[in-house]
């Protein structure tokens, strides 16, 4: 068994995916100019190449935003925006970087 992980943060179609809220902003042209989303899927397939497993880890609220903390300079405006929702599109990690069934999540 491997004591390692390759993690991958943050890559949830609410941030990077060019439909997503971020990615229709700034945020989202810088993503798609470093080629953040291929790079990090070379990333992932040389992980697995290697038998590293892999984990997405992703920050997601509840549709009421319980734990979102209402004074975060980072999440403040997740309940504003409607975005970060657990169960729905945005959470879910972007497609093109091949989530798979055995991945960690």
């Amino acid at each position: 068994m491997s004591k390692s992980i390759y993690l991958v943060l943050d890559m949830m179609n609410d941030l990077v995916h060019a439909d997503g809220p971020n990615g229709k902003a700034a945020y989202g042209e810088q993503v798609r100019a470093r080629d953040i989303v291929a790079r990090t899927r070379v990333a992932i397939d040389k992980a697995r190449a290697a038998g590293v497993p892999v984990g997405f880890v992703r920050v997601g609220f509840s549709p009421d935003y319980r734990e979102c903390p209402p004074d975060s300079p980072i999440f403040s405006g997740a309940r504003r925006n409607g975005i970060f929702k657990l169960g729905e599109w945005g959470t879910q990690t972007h497609p093109d970087l091949g989530q798979r069934e055995e991945d960690f999540d």
